[in-house]
């Protein structure tokens, strides 16, 4: 009867650890570390041309964040400071970046944003953009377009 009874024990333990070493593995396992690539292109619009804009200036300030759960990690920064749009309208690539990003293979959420503040005549209008890298490829191209 005692040996029934631990027979029936070990093989449930090992059918139960069997069903749940899946879902315990995803909470334990923290991924393959990898390394992506960012390439970060700048560029401006062409309607900046325009007679209207002759005086306007850009900043724009852009980073990258990590985010493994709701911990956020701030991986890289950027400030690019009074840029002449009239100028460099129609430039595809004001700058181009490279960035390489450790992160983990699927845990983890990379999160571009890019923050532009126009400002013309004294008044400063700011808009906020974000971008989410794909967590399959290694890596990811960002069009940054003022």
């Amino acid at each position: 009867m005692k040996k029934n009874i631990i027979i029936t024990s070990v093989m449930s333990a090992f059918l139960l650890g069997i069903l749940f070493l899946t879902p315990l593995k995803t909470i334990f396992y923290k991924g393959k570390p990898v390394e992506k690539e960012v390439n970060l292109n700048i560029g401006l619009d062409k309607r900046y041309s325009l007679p209207v804009y002759a005086n306007a200036k850009a900043d724009v300030q852009i980073t990258i964040t990590k985010w493994h759960g709701k911990k956020s990690t701030l991986l890289w920064q950027k400030s690019l400071k009074d840029i002449q749009l009239s100028k460099n309208a129609g430039l595809e690539k004001v700058e181009a970046q490279f960035i390489t990003i450790p992160t983990s293979e699927k845990k983890d959420r990379i999160v571009v944003r890019y923050l532009v503040s126009y400002k013309d005549k004294g008044s400063t209008v700011e808009l906020a953009y974000y971008d989410d890298l794909p967590k399959n490829k290694e890596d990811a191209t960002v069009e940054v377009i003022i």
